[in-house]
């Protein structure tokens, strides 16, 4: 199998400052959670 990089390493800029709006999720979304030893996870399906 042959790999291609087509990125270089960090090519893809962080978020250094995020902004979150309240309304981005509503009231009916689904939301699913998995808890074990490890950290919590969860998934939003609107």
């Amino acid at each position: 199998m042959g790999v291609l990089d087509v990125l270089p390493r960090d090519a893809i800029p962080s978020i250094d400052d995020p902004a979150f709006a309240a309304s981005y999720f509503d009231d009916d979304d689904t939301v699913i959670v998995v808890e074990s030893d490890r950290r919590e996870r969860t998934w939003f399906e609107s």
